[in-house]
């Protein structure tokens, strides 16, 4: 009949959108508020935070749990969901939600940036490398704290002295009640902070504080001075940030030759990388050759092509014989959380936010996994 799809009229048929979609819609609004507007996500204050999270509709309590754990921009940017599952946010799907909205901020914010003026592109970009668009894979690739230990550390409210269990991750300093709590206090990003010692913050222990231009002054003291000077290092070492607009100069002193000379000198072997690179591709090749033979999602070229999940649940479904239920968020959400319920992988394993933004060989340990468990 005309003007009808199968059993349902046109007029009843209408486009919805996708969460992801919504999302980036609630993300626009949002950076047209009056109080956001103009202010770069990364220099928001806390209450501006708090304005951000009301206007995107997250539960009160995760935004009340945000002001004491006194949540920057800053630290908003560079949150995970390894990060968001230590703030107590325990629900996967709330997780994921609030991660999808953060990477959301970050691609809405960069684009606005990138469409101002040429004269003022250097600078931009410069600062978006250096903060807004930095990966929050780089705090989590290397498995394992920098540094951690017990120190006193001074309240905020009633300035009483706290002994905290602290673990220090690149410019994170995290602290918890104990050890075995699996519950964060709260999170120090420490990025534009000096490690200052100061034996008068406490007399007659070894006491120091982190203090920043802007931002709150914390302070921090130990029994012994050994124990001191085993967190002084590791903190000043993350404090520590480059100057890009600083030249570069290289440490390497041995003399260059002119190029008639290095003319006549033998070439060097092939580096070992190239070597490496080939075994990769061949590793990739592999893959997708396995993939095109097993689904029926048409020809797969990229890996990168499975960042969505849609190829993925085809994948497991063939391989299953079982239906992937659908989960509200994305068919890369049902993947992760098909995969978990049938043991194909642990949680830690492979994270959802590096197969979403393409990493090449985060997919490859995730088809690895699946190919193991196919067999």
């Amino acid at each position: 009949m005309r003007n009808q799809i199968g059993l349902f009229p046109k007029s009843y048929i209408r486009q919805v959108d996708n969460p992801s979609g919504i999302l980036k819609k609630a993300v626009v609004r949002s950076l047209l508020l009056p109080q956001l507007r103009s202010t770069s996500p990364e220099e928001w204050d806390i209450d501006q935070v708090q304005i951000w999270l009301h206007e995107m509709q997250f539960d009160i309590n995760m935004i009340d749990h945000f002001r004491v754990q006194e949540i920057t921009g800053d630290v908003l940017l560079e949150l995970t969901m390894d990060f968001l599952k230590e703030l107590s946010i325990s629900t996967f799907g709330k997780r994921f939600r609030l991660y999808t909205a953060i990477h959301l901020l970050r691609e809405e914010y960069h684009k606005r940036m990138s469409s101002k003026s040429i004269e003022n592109m250097s600078s931009v970009d410069q600062t978006m490398k250096t903060s807004v668009l930095s990966h929050p894979k780089q705090e989590t690739e290397d498995i394992g704290p920098d540094t951690k230990g017990w120190l006193y550390k001074q309240g905020c409210k009633y300035k009483q002295w706290n002994k905290r269990w602290f673990v220090l991750k690149g410019i994170h300093l995290f602290y918890f009640k104990s050890p075995k709590d699996l519950r964060m206090k709260g999170i120090i990003n420490l990025r534009g902070y000096r490690i200052i010692p100061d034996e008068s913050i406490q007399p007659g222990k070894y006491s120091f504080k982190a203090q920043h231009f802007e931002e709150r002054t914390f302070y921090f003291y130990t029994d012994t001075e050994t124990s001191m000077r085993q967190w002084i290092t590791p903190l000043m070492k993350a404090t520590i940030t480059r100057d890009f607009h600083a030249p570069v100069l290289s440490s390497h002193t041995i003399p260059t030759v002119s190029l008639s000379v290095a003319r006549r000198m033998k070439p060097r072997p092939p580096s070992i990388l190239l070597y490496r690179k080939r075994a990769h591709l061949s590793k990739e090749e592999d893959c997708l050759e396995w993939l095109n033979s097993t689904v029926d999602s048409g020809i797969i070229r990229d890996l990168q092509e499975l960042r969505t999940g849609t190829v993925l649940m085809d994948l497991l479904e063939k391989l299953s014989g079982k239906k992937v239920r659908h989960s509200s968020l994305s068919d890369l959400a049902s993947v992760f959380q098909f995969l978990v319920s049938e043991h194909v992988l642990l949680a830690s394993q492979c994270q959802i936010e590096d197969i979403q933004e393409g990493d090449r060989d985060q997919i490859l340990i995730l088809l690895t996994h699946i190919r193991q468990w196919a067999l």
